[in-house]
């Protein structure tokens, strides 16, 4: 997710919030610079497997949120 750097901590509290009721739990969460006045959020989530149709779903709830700027998402596995 990208957001604005002054409502990050909402913004990562909401994308927490909405991630755990769609039973998707985050495993680690980073957040980094992202030009002048953003910030990126990045998720990632515990091992599981994920439907991509199921998950856009929830990315569309992050898109609406009045913090995001950008949401996106892609599909990589580490061991």
């Amino acid at each position: 997710m990208i957001a604005p750097k002054e409502p990050q901590n909402e913004a990562f509290e909401l994308m927490e919030i909405i991630l755990e009721k769609a039973k998707y739990p985050c495993q680690n969460v980073e957040i980094n610079v992202f030009g002048e006045h953003e910030v990126e959020i990045e998720a990632k989530l515990v091992s599981q497997s994920i439907d991509g149709d199921d998950f856009e779903k929830v990315v569309d709830r992050l898109r609406r949120s009045p913090f995001a700027t950008q949401v996106f998402w892609s599909a990589t596995t580490s061991e």
